[in-house]
């Protein structure tokens, strides 16, 4: 079988990732927060069922990306589609926190199963295709940079359709969303090609030998490098002090506009956020300094997203949607740093999920925090210690970064 251009395989990158986005996530994220205070009632409660898919992403995200690493990148990331489309029918199909639960535990593991893997896949079959290194880490870059902005299209196109089948019938919004992630898991089936990946025929038990192997390798260079302690450490910071706008936009700004125009909001968002990366992409050399530049933008995400707690309307979506711009710069940064800095191919996205376990532990805190914060003291006083957090947060693991060197 002729092997696939450098061109190709980021074609694919691109169009798998793009069409995932819309299928997923976005299908249902101008939304979900109304449909689970519909059924649940509490915004406790409500943050609690997300709760359960960050807790499960903690445990979940080192043994799927051995997995990653020992039976295929593709396998990992045909699963990650199937555990998608069967979470997402239980969700539609749930009026309980049970039910959300247990949906949002799949859902956890089917994201366990593509975080890194697929970023893994990407780097790796490029490699495999003898581009020297510096265009390597360009192209790489302009692909990371070009999958947040087609993700971008997709989610904006996603969010609307999403947020007009909700307002027709609110549990076909997930049901549709199920369906479409099924193809998506069909497709990536038969479209993905690891042409990389030496194929073992090892018994089970010399495969768990290997999978234990890749765990301890893994983790062992997420802890000892400093770079990608650094990158975890400020991951955690923002999935700390975002999980407040995340979780609570939805009922903070419905008091104003209709369900249907949610996901017009989102849209808007998702193409400041574009923005945001591609100015890191066109304007700013982040080879030199990422942790400097990832300071910057978290600390002016959370000066912008304060500002917006203690405005009034409409002032308030203008300033979070101005901070959507800088928080945009975070995820390009992040992800071309960490691949730069790994270089065992074998334990690539074993890595990668170590680093992010980081992330989760604070995006479970801030949810509960924020949950109950929102629930005895208001939305807006809870946007104002996020967006503080931010800000004092970045301050410290920058300067604690500079200390460190």
């Amino acid at each position: 079988m002729k092997q696939r251009t450098p061109r190709q395989i980021g074609l694919l990158y691109l169009m798998l990732e793009g069409v995932g986005t819309f299928c997923g996530g976005s299908f249902h994220g101008a939304v979900y927060m109304d449909f689970l205070m519909h059924h649940l009632h509490d915004y406790v409660l409500a943050n609690s069922v997300n709760v359960v898919f960050f807790c499960t992403l903690f445990l979940a995200e080192i043994p799927t990306g051995a997995y990653a690493d020992t039976f295929g990148r593709k396998a990992s990331y045909v699963l990650a589609s199937l555990l998608w489309s069967l979470g997402l029918v239980i969700y539609g199909l749930s009026d309980s926190f049970l039910g959300f639960a247990c949906a949002e535990a799949i859902l956890a593991i089917g994201s366990t199963c593509v975080s890194g893997a697929f970023e893994a896949w990407l780097v790796d079959s490029l490699a495999h295709t003898k581009m020297n290194g510096v265009e390597l880490e360009a192209y790489k870059t302009h692909l990371f940079t070009r999958e947040r902005t087609l993700s971008v299209c997709f989610g904006v196109l996603g969010s609307l359709v999403g947020a007009w089948v909700y307002s027709l019938y609110p549990a076909g919004c997930w049901i549709v969303s199920s369906v479409l992630m099924l193809g998506h898991a069909i497709a990536a089936k038969y479209l993905l090609r690891e042409d990389y990946f030496i194929h073992k025929t090892h018994a089970l038990s010399e495969r768990w030998v290997e999978l234990k192997r890749k765990i301890i390798a893994g983790s062992s260079l997420a802890r000892k490098n400093p770079t990608i302690r650094t990158l975890a450490l400020f991951s955690a910071v923002q999935a700390f002090g975002c999980m407040g706008t995340n979780m609570l936009w939805q009922p903070l700004f419905s008091e104003h506009v209709p369900v249907f125009w949610l996901g017009g909001l989102l849209s808007m968002w998702m193409i400041c956020s574009a923005v945001g990366g591609e100015c890191i992409s066109r304007f700013i050399d982040t080879t030199k300094d990422p942790v400097s530049v990832l300071k910057i933008s978290m600390i002016w995400t959370g000066v912008l997203v304060t500002i917006s707690a203690i405005c009034p309307f409409p002032f308030s979506l203008i300033f979070f949607t101005a901070s959507q711009i800088p928080r945009g710069v975070i995820g390009p940064i992040s992800q071309t740093t960490i691949h730069r800095v790994i270089t065992d191919s074998e334990t690539r996205a074993t890595t990668t999920s170590c680093a992010h376990m980081a992330q989760h532990i604070g995006g479970a805190l801030g949810l509960g925090l924020s949950g109950l914060s929102a629930k005895y003291v208001g939305i807006p006083a809870t946007w104002v210690w996020s967006g503080a957090s931010l800000i004092v947060g970045a301050w410290w693991l920058y300067r604690r970064h500079r200390e460190g060197r």
